[in-house]
């Protein structure tokens, strides 16, 4: 027999043999006596605590060396940064003091030259814009150098000549110039050039005549992008910013630039900027970047000379990129080691009290073992087969009783007992499972019915076997009662034989039903015909043609009615089968709109539809055609006189292929759609509706869909119209063009 469940614990069992240790034995392993467990607690317990205490501060001691260094590392990146900072801006301190002193240069001798010039000289205009243009042409930052008269109207310009007329009298750098003969070099706040309507920083000196009397202004227009690329080329990272103000604090260059910035004080950057704070040359330190809220690394240093004060920032972030790398790898092995040392510690520490834990642990499995195989619903069993012959249980629960009315004692004495209650017919394929499960080593699971106080029981049986170290199979197991889940599987396959007998008595009775209406509707239909007609002679009453002409649309209304729901009935019963066949869709979209064409003509309705260069498509044929005709016929019955409707294809980029017809119709409520996919479901379901239908339309050309493949999608808004949208998968699609059809007339 074969199954498995541990046998219940003992206080102190042999690891490798399973007997019982006596209390005050020694350990055949060589392990500590009981009652040696009992004395070397107390020395445990105290050296445990110990190691314990060593282990946390030498623990702590390793987390709080590892802080400390990553602290010391992060202020030594600050502080190379800091210095860095400081060095980078002092050459560009340096170049920018050198480049001001060149452009100064051009307006100082400017000034001399218009100040010496001869009548002759300053008459002609034209030597002077080609002298001009000279003295900016290796000055890519440089736009213009243009001279102002007294009155504030340009004279003279590099730009051309002659040059345009504007004034700069009400500008700052004017008035500036003209009321301080001593200013000397001015350089204003970037503002929008009058020439060329361009942002510019003006760099301005005074011309002055013989008796020192105001006669003019020289101005060089500078380009701050010049600035802004120059910068760009000094690669700090990201976060990092070059940016060039005035001493006042007002920007004149940055970069990375912002809209709107230029011309702005921000005196709040820097103390640098304080006229009412001590003179000082740099200053570098953490900012906070009033311009875009970055915190940098940043230092601001006085162009020697000029009143102008460049700074230089790196974001703290990127800065400390690298920081983080390391005191993420320092983190990461001081804690390794901090864990591996707790382990080491953990495992000592279990390894002292072992004695102590495993009595507690012994004492804790049996009492959970007791309680588990209480509650399962079955026999726990334990069963050892021996090469010798010498097989049995080890252990059997007492529900055994309950269930095979034996006593555990029986079982244990005659393992065989268990044999005679299986019922007749089952007791050779149990043994034979059995012994294909002990002698394959498999996971074993079968059921079998017993006699039990004149009654059948069904038992499952399953079991875990695995050879131990002297050869013999042991398998744990359990035997559990499944009589009422075998009387609900006959219970369920009744049910499921009665429907399928309902299902097909329905069918056999709509096919013998679709027999005996048909016959006689032809006939009414085709004599119907014939009468309104007059083909035999006439009538003689107008009356009876249009009654003939209601019978044969009664008579056919009826016959589709009739194979709507056959059609449906095939479908539900699974017997509808695709006589799949390769389509050209433009034809079949047009044979549609042909059959469906009178109808729209009577109602005042347009169609359309896209039919060029259509893909061919794997489907039925017919049934193409019955959902496409449906879908058609819906939208000619709810589109009023004027309406339109329009059939349309698409390649969707997974490779299927859409079709949809769109109506300008009454539209369907939301709360509706889902609804009137279903059999028999219509919008208006009153019985004074205004529209007739059996509401199988949609049903069918979903279930139609679906057994392609694919799906069906409606689109509605009430009074706007309805959008009723096919899906066929890619694999349907044999011609996949990726040119869009023109909508054409159909």
């Amino acid at each position: 027999m074969s199954a498995i469940v541990p046998s219940p614990p003992v206080p102190v069992v042999d690891r490798q043999t399973g007997n019982t240790i006596a209390k005050g034995a020694p350990d055949p392993a060589g392990g500590p006596t009981r009652d040696s467990l009992t004395r070397e607690r107390p020395v445990a317990a105290f050296t445990g605590r110990l190691f314990v205490g060593f282990g946390i501060i030498l623990i702590l001691a390793l987390l709080i060396g590892a802080g400390v260094l990553i602290t010391q590392l992060r202020s030594k990146a600050l502080a190379d940064a800091e210095r860095e900072m400081l060095n980078l801006d002092l050459v560009l301190a340096e170049q920018t003091a050198r480049l001001v002193q060149s452009l100064d240069l051009v307006l100082i001798t400017t000034v001399e030259k218009m100040r010496t010039a001869t009548e002759a000289e300053i008459a002609n205009g034209k030597a002077i814009h080609i002298a001009l243009r000279e003295r900016i042409a290796s000055m890519p930052m440089v736009r213009a150098l243009t001279i102002f008269d007294e009155t504030g109207a340009i004279r003279y310009s590099s730009r051309q000549h002659p040059p345009i007329r504007i004034s700069v009298a009400a500008r700052q750098p004017f008035i500036i110039q003209r009321d301080n003969p001593a200013h000397g070099l001015d350089i204003s706040i970037p503002t929008r050039s009058l020439t060329d309507g361009l942002w510019s920083t003006f760099l301005t000196r005074r011309i002055s005549g013989p008796h020192g009397e105001f006669k003019g202004i020289v101005t060089l227009v500078i380009d701050p992008g010049y600035f802004e690329e120059f910068y760009k080329a000094i690669d700090l990272g990201p976060g990092s910013v070059v940016a060039l103000f005035r001493s006042d604090g007002t920007l004149l260059a940055r970069y990375p630039s912002e809209d709107g910035i230029l011309g702005q004080t921000f005196v709040s950057a820097s103390s640098i900027f304080d006229s009412n704070a001590p003179v000082i040359d740099a200053e570098s330190g953490r900012t906070r970047s009033p311009i875009d809220g970055v915190t940098r690394i940043s230092s601001f240093r006085a162009v020697k000379g000029f009143p102008l004060v460049i700074t230089v920032g790196t974001s703290e972030l990127t800065l400390l990129a690298a920081w983080r790398r390391e005191a993420i790898i320092i983190a990461i092995c001081a804690a390794t080691a901090a864990i591996m040392l707790a382990l080491m510690l953990g495992a000592i520490t279990r390894q002292l009290r072992w004695q102590t834990v495993n009595e507690q642990a012994l004492r804790k499995s049996e009492a959970r073992f007791r309680h588990i195989n209480a509650s399962l619903p079955g026999i726990v069993f334990q069963f050892r087969f021996t090469p010798h012959g010498n097989s049995g249980f080890t252990y059997i629960s007492d529900r055994v009783r309950e269930i095979y009315g034996i006593a555990p004692e029986t079982i244990y004495a005659r393992p065989n007992a268990l044999l005679a209650p299986i019922h007749a017919e089952d007791r050779s394929g149990f043994e034979k499972s059995v012994a294909e499960s002990r002698t394959g080593l498999n996971a074993w699971s079968h059921d079998y019915r017993i006699h039990r106080d004149d009654q059948v029981r069904w038992l499952r049986g399953t079991s875990i076997s695995q050879k131990g170290p002297d050869g013999s199979i042991v398998s744990d197991g359990v035997f559990v009662d499944i009589t009422e889940l075998k009387e609900a599987e006959a219970a369920l396959r009744e049910a499921r034989d009665k429907a399928e007998m309902a299902t097909r008595t329905k069918s056999e009775f709509l096919a013998n039903m679709s027999h005996e209406l048909r016959t006689p509707l032809n006939a009414i239909i085709g004599f119907s015909e014939i009468i309104a007609k007059e083909m035999f002679g006439r009538l003689g009453s107008s009356k009876y043609i249009e009654y003939a002409q209601d019978i044969r649309r009664s008579g056919a209304h009826l016959l589709d009615v009739i194979n709507d729901i056959l059609d449906m009935s095939k479908i539900e019963a699974g017997r509808y089968d695709l006589d799949e066949q390769t389509i050209d869709l433009g034809p079949t979209i047009n044979a549609c709109l042909t059959m469906i064409r009178h109808r729209a003509d009577e109602g005042g309705i347009e169609l359309g539809a896209e039919t060029e260069r259509t893909p061919h498509l794997r489907a039925d044929l017919r049934a193409l055609k019955q959902v496409l005709l449906n879908l058609l016929s819906n939208a000619v019955k709810f589109t009023p006189r004027g309406g339109k409707i329009r059939v349309a294809w698409r390649i969707e980029g997974d490779g299927s292929l859409t079709i949809s017809v769109a109506d300008t119709g009454i539209g369907i409520p939301k709360e509706s759609i889902d609804r009137i996919l279903e059999p028999f479901q219509q919008v208006d379901t009153t019985i004074s509706r205004k529209y007739e239908g059996t509401g199988l339309g949609l049903s069918i050309s979903r279930s139609l869909i679906r057994l392609h493949g694919g799906t069906i999608c409606i689109e509605s808004t009430s009074g706007v119209g309805t959008t009723v949208t096919i899906r066929f998968p890619a694999e349907r699609v044999i011609a996949n063009l990726a040119v869009l059809p023109q909508r054409l007339p159909a």
